[in-house]
């Protein structure tokens, strides 16, 4: 199993992270966030280490395991008929899914300020991956 974790910023929904081992909580997530009220639960895949939580804490979360486990990858969804404008020009982070995967954002979002290491084009949708290290 791989000592990565990985997260997932749908178009839509929570995020979703999974870790590679059962020791993280939801009082880790919480203590490590340094958000008491962080909403987040266990998914129901039983075969996986599997968390949903709350779009608004993608940042803290990512930090949160790239310093439990060195580094994270962080797969975003972009939709490709979503074009630039006013509404994701002055969004922050997580909520900007245009079809610039979030480049044309960097003042507004840290997470878009890393480089993209990946893209994966599927129908309508792309997911850029970013890794997220320790202080990134």
């Amino acid at each position: 199993m791989s000592q990565k974790a990985t997260v997932l910023r749908p178009l839509y929904g929570p995020v979703l992270i999974t870790t590679p081992d059962g020791a993280t909580d939801k009082r880790w997530f919480r203590d490590a966030t340094g958000r008491p009220q962080l909403p987040i639960r266990r998914t129901l895949n039983p075969r996986a280490f599997e968390w949903a939580a709350s779009r608004e804490g993608l940042r803290a979360v990512t930090d949160a395991l790239a310093g439990r486990f060195g580094e994270v990858d962080l797969f975003m969804e972009y939709s490709l008929r979503q074009s630039c404008g006013a509404h994701c020009g002055a969004a922050i982070n997580p909520h900007c899914t245009c079809s610039c995967l979030g480049i044309q954002h960097a003042g507004t979002s840290a997470l878009n300020q890393l480089p993209i290491h990946s893209v994966d084009y599927q129908g309508l949708t792309a997911t850029a991956l970013r890794r997220i290290t320790p202080g990134a």
